[in-house]
């Protein structure tokens, strides 16, 4: 037993980390030492001794007990932590993936050599030959050439020669390869101001989402905004858990809940679910009706009842083609058959017909 009225010191052992006096041992008892700077703080509910000068004396019961309970709630936080980790790996690869494949795939405008028809459209259009320019744009996109700039021009040529349906199709063309391309963004606004609207019925909410937010930006914009936003929300959330942790193992007020880092993972999970929504467009194929009007069919012959007429300038979904009729669906959801000279593909990197 120790005499509370002993003056005694206690000296740390570096290799044990811990003396013990006569037989506390046997007798269930373990002491911290004061050099250490043991005090009521480090453990609120151990037995203090009197005259131990800062001693804390408790039951090995009861540090075991403290130490699994540590134990466990490290190992619980370490695994959190990891799935975390693995959540986020999983969604940042999958997006430095998609942004790579956007980036060579929908690479935008490709700039043309002096020597193609390209310039050589460009140089007929300046001359006021529009016919001619036109034909020139339409042979080199048949020749496989496929950039914003090609369309655009295009676009500008048949405007003038009153091919409004046409031009307004060659702009939605360049503006799939470039959603960016401000030219044709505005010229499109222009001619659509123009041309009649659908009136088929009301538009479809799908429509009005693909229409008011997915053809404004590109997919590597959607996708490099979603990985910006997971990397960030990931940063506030780890270091969140990392303080919860610390102030649960050494018994402090818990840190506030992470506003800021729930408010971007919700950012993040809404930019997610809109680069999904654009992949999903970009495989939509659509077309504009390109003559004053296309009669629809219930089938794939003009013997087929007629069902509606559309109208110059309409953005319709291509569903089937079968020889040169092709299978369409209206803003309402009303489909048929129209003649394939009455369309022009604006969506897709391969032409259907």
């Amino acid at each position: 037993m120790f005499n509370r009225n002993q003056n005694f010191t206690l000296r740390l052992n570096r290799k044990q980390g811990l003396a013990l006096f006569g037989q506390s041992a046997s007798h269930g008892w373990s002491i911290k030492g004061q050099d250490r700077g043991a005090t009521t703080q480090d453990c609120p509910k151990t037995i203090q001794g009197g005259a131990t000068r800062g001693l804390a004396f408790y039951s090995p019961t009861r540090r075991a007990a403290v130490a699994c309970g540590f134990a466990k709630q490290s190992l619980n936080f370490q695994s959190m932590l990891a799935s975390i980790y693995r959540a986020f790996s999983l969604i940042s690869l999958t997006c430095t993936s998609l942004t790579v494949w956007s980036v060579l795939t929908y690479a935008g405008d490709i700039a043309p050599t002096p020597e193609d028809g390209f310039q050589a459209g460009i140089k007929l259009y300046q001359e006021q030959k529009y016919p001619d320019a036109a034909e020139k744009f339409r042979k080199e996109f048949e020749d496989g050439k496929d950039f914003a700039s090609l369309h655009y021009n295009w676009g500008l040529a048949a405007y003038n020669q009153k091919q409004k349906g046409l031009a307004l199709g060659l702009w939605r063309r360049a503006l799939f390869l470039d959603p960016e391309f401000r030219p044709a963004q505005q010229a499109a606004e222009i001619v659509a101001r123009e041309l009649p609207r659908d009136t088929s019925g009301d538009v479809s909410t799908w429509w009005s989402f693909r229409s008011r937010v997915l053809d404004r930006a590109s997919i590597g914009k959607f996708l490099l905004l979603t990985w910006v936003l997971l990397a960030l929300a990931g940063f506030i959330l780890v270091r969140y858990w990392a303080a919860r942790r610390n102030a649960l193992a050494k018994e402090l007020p818990l840190p506030k809940p992470p506003t800021v880092g729930i408010g971007l993972l919700l950012f993040m999970l809404l930019f997610a679910v809109c680069s999904a929504c654009k992949i999903f467009s970009i495989f939509e194929v659509h077309a504009t009706i390109v003559s004053q009007t296309a009669t629809m069919h219930t089938g794939p012959s003009a013997d087929d009842n007629t069902i509606y007429d559309v109208l110059e300038g309409f953005d319709v979904v291509v569903q089937s083609v079968h020889k040169d009729w092709v299978q369409i669906v209206l803003h309402s959801g009303q489909s048929g058959w129209v003649k394939a000279d009455s369309l022009f593909q604006h969506t897709g990197k391969t032409r259907l017909w």
